[in-house]
């Protein structure tokens, strides 16, 4: 993933890193600590993806407040 500017990137026409005879690939997303870095402007999904596993995890903790004991 490339790191810069919108005038910097945009000078960036080949993206080529050899390393031990293997060549890596870009990529646009990544995960990094738990945050979801990607190459967009938006957060959008980095908002729906939090989102999602706060809802899980709350659904999670009402169906169980029955059996756990406050």
């Amino acid at each position: 993933m490339l790191v810069g500017s919108q005038q910097k990137l945009a000078r960036v026409t080949d993206f080529c890193i050899t390393a031990r005879n293997m060549t890596l690939g870009r990529v646009y997303e990544f995960k990094y600590l738990g945050v979801m870095l990607d190459s967009c402007l938006s957060c959008n999904d980095h908002i729906d993806l939090i989102s999602t596993k706060i809802s899980s995890r709350l659904g999670t903790l009402c169906k169980g407040r029955k059996v756990i004991p406050i």
